[in-house]
């Protein structure tokens, strides 16, 4: 696996956590976002929906590393 991607897992996994508490307690709420920071939560929710479709791939993955 390509190290800069591997690396950058735990902060990817931070980041998306961080946004969805922001807007689960309404931090986002009153928010002006511009064209950028909505076609970012547009991908954000494309990579959701994304996760889900592979999610029995992605354990596998999880499990065969665990092994």
């Amino acid at each position: 696996m390509n190290m800069h991607i591997k690396n950058n897992i735990t902060e990817t996994a931070t980041n998306l956590w961080n946004f969805v508490n922001d807007f689960e307690v309404g931090n986002l709420a009153d928010a002006e976002l511009d064209m950028p920071e909505c076609n970012a939560i547009h991908d954000i929710i494309k990579a959701c929906e994304s996760i889900i479709e592979t999610k029995l791939d992605l354990y596998k993955l999880l499990n065969n590393t665990l092994e």
